[in-house]
């Protein structure tokens, strides 16, 4: 069963995005997975030892971050208008409002939500019913309105009563209003379509080709143009996408999704699944169950059949009833129910596995299958370390640079000394199972003054290891002073707390753990 699943409606597209600002930096690596065109310019990470990471694209034209996405076209994917993500708030595009600049209530006013912070277009998706290519529309934001009951109007508290002049009350959620201004056609957006390698392995990468000479060696599997998910690849051998979760005995399994656990009829007996009905069509399913970590896991294969006369009657178990189903064709055209067809043996799938590739410290981990070549970059290792390392670009190392950073436990409050510098931490068992790994380090995190309300809250992060050295001195605990100073109170002996401390270790220099550099054309 998987009936919460979000579907995914065609083959797919939008790319996981990040960036900060950042000088001009050189033209593609030689090494890299990526090229440039003539008017995207690539985005990436710059690491020593290792082949560079793709982040997103620029629009050298819009002058703004883009991802190829699905936005209804039928044949091609588009560059579309993304927010950087990372250390930036979404300030690029524009809310919808409820309020209008006429007296007949037929010019919608948008938001720019973080106002002052810049804000510069519009978009509107299909709704839930819209039929298959129905397009995204984006827009140029118009000029300000000022935020005025005296010339801005609505439908009342509910939306459907007479157009009247809003009420103040009725504009005190907004930041700064603005009309609609003219549309940017979403044929004048590079366009990309998807290539992969026939006969290089049975899994090999998905890449994206841009109409403007671009080539993106990766891609991921939601096709939404708001969203990004993970792994995309081509299984040569079952002629079909595919992705991993990438864990212990994983599997390149079927990329479209499906929801299954329904039936075609109103008593539950005849399975049926809803699927994608426009787009890549889905050929085979699965059925969700829960690993022995607890993770969910596909079981129950099974070969996706013929689309049903019938779309309207969908149906799906609830406790002891069999009710109908909400979310199918009769809800939304995009959306077709199909017949189940014949079982698939789970290692009719490849095994996935992961490799590591760089000779430095900071390696790239990659998707694969047994003797394949890398599918996909999924990560980085701290061959240092020993341990996968993170960058994020609103949480900086001790020294305030962005490092590539281990995952940690927030230590407690407990400290071995009156100034609150010497952590302790708890741990209940001295080993734990495959599933509940023990963390290595433990960190203390600490807020960075902001310099502008156009950027998320920053944070830097001091690593210490977790060296389990029993402690039976002397606790302080620290509390924050609010408005006050800090305070490390002295709480009484370990012997009091009643459960095990240890001291941790030295605090890591930051420097031991790697910068990353973010490369960008603008």
């Amino acid at each position: 069963m998987h009936m919460n699943r979000t579907f995914v409606f065609a083959a797919v597209a939008a790319i996981e995005t990040a960036s900060a600002c950042g000088g001009s930096g050189p033209k593609t690596p030689a090494n890299a997975k990526f090229e440039d065109g003539t008017r995207l310019k690539a985005v990436y990470q710059r690491i020593d030892g290792a082949p560079p990471v793709f982040l997103n694209w620029y629009d050298t034209k819009l002058k703004v971050d883009c991802s190829f996405a699905d936005v209804g076209l039928p044949d091609r994917l588009v560059c579309f208008p993304t927010d950087p993500i990372g250390a930036d708030v979404r300030t690029l595009f524009a809310s919808g409002t409820d309020v209008f600049a006429d007296s007949a209530c037929t010019e919608r006013l948008v938001d720019a939500v973080f106002a002052p912070c810049e804000t510069r277009l519009f978009a509107t998706g299909p709704a839930l019913g819209d039929a298959c290519g129905s397009p995204v529309h984006l827009f140029a934001l118009g000029e300000t309105v000022p935020l005025d009951p005296a010339g801005v109007y609505n439908r009342g508290p509910s939306g459907t009563g007479p157009c009247q002049p809003a009420t103040p009350s009725a504009l005190e959620t907004y930041s700064e209003l603005h009309r609609v201004g003219s549309e940017i056609a979403i044929d004048s957006l590079v366009s990309g379509t998807y290539e992969h390698d026939g006969g290089a392995g049975r899994i090999v990468p998905v890449r994206i080709v841009g109409s403007d000479g671009s080539i993106q060696g990766h891609a991921t599997t939601d096709p939404t143009w708001w969203a990004a998910s993970g792994v995309l690849a081509w299984d040569n051998e079952r002629a079909e996408l595919v992705t991993t979760p990438l864990r212990p005995g994983s599997r390149w399994i079927p990329a479209v999704d499906v929801v299954t656990g329904l039936f075609s009829n109103a008593a539950c007996s005849v399975p049926a699944v809803v699927g994608p009905a426009c787009g890549t069509p889905a050929k085979d399913a699965y059925e969700w169950a829960t690993d022995a970590c607890g993770y969910p896991a596909p079981e129950s294969f099974f070969e996706v059949g013929p689309r049903l006369a019938d779309q309207a009657s969908v149906f799906f178990q609830n406790v002891d009833a069999c009710e109908p189903y909400p979310g199918g064709a009769a809800a939304n055209p995009k959306l077709a129910t199909f017949a189940i067809g014949a079982p698939i043996p789970p290692t009719a799938f490849a095994d996935a596995e992961e490799i590591r590739t760089g000779t430095g410290q900071i390696q790239i981990v990659q998707a694969t299958t047994a003797g394949g070549a890398a599918a996909f970059d999924v990560g980085f290792f701290d061959s240092v370390h020993g341990q996968p390392c993170t960058f994020q670009r609103n949480l900086q190392a001790a020294d305030g640079v962005v490092r590539c950073l281990p995952p940690t436990t927030p230590f407690e409050s407990y400290y071995a000394d009156a100034d609150c510098t010497l952590p302790l931490f708890s741990r209940t068992s001295p080993t734990m199972d495959d599933c509940s790994p023990l963390f290595a380090f433990g960190s203390i995190v600490e807020s960075v003054p902001l310099t502008s309300a156009c950027y998320m809250p920053k944070y830097r992060a001091h690593i210490f290891p977790l060296v389990d050295t029993p402690y039976d001195g002397e606790v302080f605990d620290h509390f924050a002073g609010g408005d006050g100073p800090d305070l490390c109170l002295d709480v009484g002996s370990n012997s009091v707390l009643n459960f095990p401390l240890s001291l941790a270790g030295s605090e890591i220099p930051a420097g031991e753990f790697a910068a990353l550099d973010e490369v960008r054309p603008n």
